[in-house]
Protein backbone atom coordinates (compact mmCIF):
# COMPACT_ATOMS: atom_id res chain seq x y z
CA UNK A 1 0.00 0.00 0.00
CA UNK A 2 2.73 2.91 0.86
CA UNK A 3 4.56 1.57 -2.76
CA UNK A 4 1.48 2.08 -4.34
CA UNK A 5 0.74 6.04 -2.49
CA UNK A 6 5.03 6.27 -2.90
CA UNK A 7 4.76 5.50 -6.90
CA UNK A 8 1.81 8.20 -7.68
CA UNK A 9 3.34 10.69 -5.57
CA UNK A 10 6.43 10.29 -7.71
CA UNK A 11 4.88 10.02 -11.27
CA UNK A 12 2.58 13.53 -10.28
CA UNK A 13 5.69 15.03 -9.43
CA UNK A 14 7.67 14.22 -12.41
CA UNK A 15 4.94 14.91 -14.74
CA UNK A 16 4.97 18.24 -12.68
CA UNK A 17 8.41 19.56 -12.88
CA UNK A 18 8.94 18.20 -16.34
CA UNK A 19 8.95 20.98 -18.06
CA UNK A 20 11.16 22.80 -20.59
CA UNK A 21 11.65 26.20 -22.34
CA UNK A 22 13.39 27.55 -24.87
CA UNK A 23 12.88 30.90 -27.19
CA UNK A 24 11.43 32.12 -30.21
CA UNK A 25 11.48 35.06 -32.43
CA UNK A 26 11.66 38.76 -31.12
CA UNK A 27 10.04 41.29 -33.57
CA UNK A 28 10.88 45.06 -33.09
CA UNK A 29 8.93 48.23 -33.77
CA UNK A 30 10.28 51.55 -33.61
CA UNK A 31 8.50 54.42 -33.94
CA UNK A 32 9.16 58.11 -33.37
CA UNK A 33 13.16 57.46 -32.90
CA UNK A 34 15.50 60.71 -32.36
CA UNK A 35 15.83 60.44 -27.97
CA UNK A 36 19.85 60.82 -27.35
CA UNK A 37 19.43 61.65 -23.25
CA UNK A 38 20.64 58.87 -21.31
CA UNK A 39 19.22 60.48 -17.91
CA UNK A 40 16.16 59.14 -17.50
CA UNK A 41 13.22 58.72 -14.72
CA UNK A 42 12.19 55.24 -15.02
CA UNK A 43 8.22 53.45 -14.50
CA UNK A 44 8.01 49.79 -14.80
CA UNK A 45 4.50 48.85 -15.49
CA UNK A 46 3.10 45.25 -15.68
CA UNK A 47 5.95 43.11 -13.70
CA UNK A 48 3.48 42.53 -11.07
CA UNK A 49 4.62 39.15 -11.63
CA UNK A 50 7.66 39.47 -12.97
CA UNK A 51 9.98 41.11 -10.55
CA UNK A 52 12.81 39.23 -10.96
CA UNK A 53 12.98 40.21 -14.92
CA UNK A 54 12.53 43.67 -13.45
CA UNK A 55 15.23 44.05 -11.55
CA UNK A 56 17.51 42.03 -14.69
CA UNK A 57 16.32 44.77 -17.02
CA UNK A 58 16.97 47.74 -14.89
CA UNK A 59 20.68 46.32 -14.50
CA UNK A 60 20.77 46.24 -18.42
CA UNK A 61 19.36 49.66 -18.75
CA UNK A 62 22.12 50.43 -16.33
CA UNK A 63 25.06 48.68 -18.42
CA UNK A 64 23.87 50.06 -21.68
CA UNK A 65 24.70 53.91 -20.06
CA UNK A 66 21.50 55.02 -18.85
CA UNK A 67 21.34 56.87 -15.63
CA UNK A 68 17.84 56.79 -13.56
CA UNK A 69 17.15 60.28 -12.27
CA UNK A 70 13.91 60.76 -10.82
CA UNK A 71 14.39 64.72 -11.42
CA UNK A 72 15.00 63.78 -15.64
CA UNK A 73 13.16 65.51 -17.91
CA UNK A 74 12.40 62.47 -19.93
CA UNK A 75 10.64 59.99 -18.39
CA UNK A 76 11.67 55.99 -19.86
CA UNK A 77 8.07 54.03 -19.28
CA UNK A 78 8.88 50.23 -19.64
CA UNK A 79 5.66 48.22 -20.48
CA UNK A 80 5.22 44.28 -20.07
CA UNK A 81 2.37 43.30 -21.17
CA UNK A 82 1.39 39.21 -21.89
CA UNK A 83 -0.42 38.56 -24.87
CA UNK A 84 -3.06 35.79 -25.76
CA UNK A 85 -1.40 32.93 -27.70
CA UNK A 86 -2.16 32.50 -31.26
CA UNK A 87 -1.78 29.12 -32.55
CA UNK A 88 -1.88 28.63 -36.28
CA UNK A 89 -4.20 25.69 -35.53
CA UNK A 90 -6.21 25.43 -32.50
CA UNK A 91 -7.81 22.45 -32.84
CA UNK A 92 -4.40 20.68 -33.10
CA UNK A 93 -3.34 22.80 -29.91
CA UNK A 94 -6.80 21.23 -28.44
CA UNK A 95 -5.83 17.66 -29.36
CA UNK A 96 -2.41 17.90 -28.14
CA UNK A 97 -3.71 18.98 -24.51
CA UNK A 98 -6.08 15.99 -24.42
CA UNK A 99 -3.37 13.52 -26.23
CA UNK A 100 -0.78 14.44 -23.33
CA UNK A 101 -3.45 13.88 -20.85
CA UNK A 102 -4.48 10.93 -21.76
CA UNK A 103 -1.10 9.74 -22.33
CA UNK A 104 -0.05 10.72 -18.77
CA UNK A 105 2.52 13.59 -20.93
CA UNK A 106 4.24 10.37 -22.86
CA UNK A 107 2.99 12.79 -25.70
CA UNK A 108 4.39 16.35 -24.55
CA UNK A 109 2.18 19.01 -24.40
CA UNK A 110 3.37 22.68 -26.33
CA UNK A 111 2.41 25.73 -24.65
CA UNK A 112 3.60 29.25 -26.20
CA UNK A 113 3.46 32.63 -24.30
CA UNK A 114 3.59 35.90 -26.35
CA UNK A 115 4.99 39.36 -24.37
CA UNK A 116 5.15 42.54 -25.19
CA UNK A 117 7.91 44.93 -23.92
CA UNK A 118 7.49 48.54 -24.70
CA UNK A 119 9.95 51.44 -23.69
CA UNK A 120 8.38 54.67 -24.24
CA UNK A 121 10.44 58.05 -23.54
CA UNK A 122 8.44 61.21 -22.94
CA UNK A 123 9.88 63.96 -22.83
CA UNK A 124 7.28 66.65 -20.70
CA UNK A 125 4.12 64.36 -21.48
CA UNK A 126 4.79 63.90 -25.46
CA UNK A 127 5.96 61.08 -26.65
CA UNK A 128 10.10 60.85 -27.76
CA UNK A 129 10.39 57.78 -28.99
CA UNK A 130 8.89 53.84 -28.26
CA UNK A 131 10.85 50.90 -29.12
CA UNK A 132 8.02 47.88 -28.85
CA UNK A 133 9.79 43.93 -28.53
CA UNK A 134 7.16 41.03 -29.30
CA UNK A 135 9.07 37.72 -27.92
CA UNK A 136 7.46 34.33 -28.27
CA UNK A 137 8.64 32.05 -25.80
CA UNK A 138 7.94 27.88 -26.03
CA UNK A 139 7.27 25.33 -23.23
CA UNK A 140 6.99 21.83 -23.51
CA UNK A 141 5.52 19.94 -20.38
CA UNK A 142 5.77 16.27 -20.52
CA UNK A 143 7.80 12.71 -19.39
CA UNK A 144 10.25 13.12 -21.80
CA UNK A 145 12.02 15.99 -20.74
CA UNK A 146 12.41 14.64 -17.25
CA UNK A 147 16.22 14.24 -18.06
CA UNK A 148 16.91 18.04 -19.08
CA UNK A 149 14.36 19.92 -17.02
CA UNK A 150 17.22 21.17 -14.92
CA UNK A 151 19.00 22.79 -17.96
CA UNK A 152 16.22 24.68 -19.85
CA UNK A 153 13.67 25.48 -16.32
CA UNK A 154 11.07 27.48 -18.10
CA UNK A 155 11.71 30.69 -15.93
CA UNK A 156 14.95 30.97 -15.83
CA UNK A 157 15.38 30.48 -19.89
CA UNK A 158 12.66 33.32 -20.12
CA UNK A 159 14.83 36.01 -17.75
CA UNK A 160 18.08 35.01 -19.86
CA UNK A 161 15.64 35.74 -23.24
CA UNK A 162 14.38 38.98 -21.92
CA UNK A 163 17.26 40.20 -21.02
CA UNK A 164 19.44 39.15 -23.96
CA UNK A 165 16.54 40.52 -26.20
CA UNK A 166 16.50 44.04 -24.26
CA UNK A 167 20.19 44.19 -24.75
CA UNK A 168 20.37 43.55 -28.47
CA UNK A 169 17.54 45.64 -29.43
CA UNK A 170 18.33 48.91 -27.29
CA UNK A 171 21.80 48.87 -27.98
CA UNK A 172 20.88 49.23 -31.31
CA UNK A 173 19.79 53.16 -30.42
Amino acid sequence: MNLSKLLIYVLSMSLFISCVGYPGKVSRTERLSGFNQKSVDVVFTGFSKYHTECKLIAEALEDLGYRFDASSSLLLEVILEEEDAKYKYNYLHFVNLVTSIVSLTTIPYHVQTEHKLTFRFRNKGIIQGEIELKTVFHQWRGVLFIPITYFFWPSSEFEQYLLSSVKSELIKE
